[in-house]
């Protein structure tokens, strides 16, 4: 959503934890390793996020 990936918590509070993507396509996420694996189809990049160093 408008280049952005957000955290939603339990109690529902939204925060922005990455932003500036162009055309992030589907993502996958492994629960058991905190990644994150967002293809950037415009940009012709794939990259993976480690979310426990980001939140």
């Amino acid at each position: 959503m408008a280049g952005k990936v957000f955290h939603i918590d339990k109690a529902g509070t939204v925060k922005t934890i990455l932003e500036g993507f162009m055309g992030a396509a589907d993502h996958a996420f492994l629960a058991d390793k905190t990644l994150l694996i967002l293809p950037r189809m415009k940009e012709n990049v794939l990259t993976a996020y480690d979310l426990s160093k980001i939140r």
